[in-house]
């Protein structure tokens, strides 16, 4: 059974020396910042995915298995922000609020609703990719209609050639 952190308790002074090591932490560390137009393009997101990209994070180095091994709850505030997020939202999985795969629209639209705050860069960069696929589908409906035109052409020109083969030698059918 997974273990939940006590956050009911206020959180303590730091010593030295857990300050030392949060500083350490990764996910402090910038080459651990979410690549946002990579995880734009993904259709759905986990709730772990949520939390860490709400957070600014890459999901595949900074996650609850992560956190919950690196970290003592009520020491950091990032374990215990992270911890409280990760709770909200597998509540509102739970309680059919959000579904079990979150369409990044979904989720910032439930975020937005309880008052989550998450990067712009990340719902711009959602959108930039949601404008991409507009404009490739409307490329593949062009491209869609000028296969069909040449397929046409081709049946047309197909039929003349046939027809000019099998005319008498000499005489040009018309």
């Amino acid at each position: 059974m997974e273990k939940k952190p006590d956050l009911s308790s206020p959180r303590r002074e730091m010593t030295d020396e857990e300050k030392a090591l949060c500083e350490e932490i990764q996910w402090h560390q910038p080459e651990y910042s979410a690549d946002y137009r990579t995880w734009a393009r993904r259709a759905y997101w986990s709730a772990d995915e949520c939390v860490a990209l709400t957070f600014g994070k890459d999901p595949h180095q900074i996650n609850w298995d992560y956190v919950e091994e690196s970290c003592v709850f009520g020491i950091s505030p990032f374990a215990d922000d992270y911890a409280i997020l990760r709770e909200r939202i597998v509540e509102a999985q739970t309680n059919k609020e959000l579904p079990e795969r979150i369409p990044p629209v979904e989720f910032f639209a439930w975020a937005r609703q309880q008052k989550v705050v998450f990067p712009d860069a990340l719902e711009e960069a959602v959108s930039a990719n949601e404008v991409d696929i507009e404009q490739l589908e409307q490329r593949n409906e062009q491209l869609r209609q000028r296969n069909e035109n040449l397929r046409s052409e081709n049946q047309k020109l197909r039929y003349e050639l046939d027809r000019l083969q099998h005319a008498p030698n000499g005489v040009c059918a018309t």
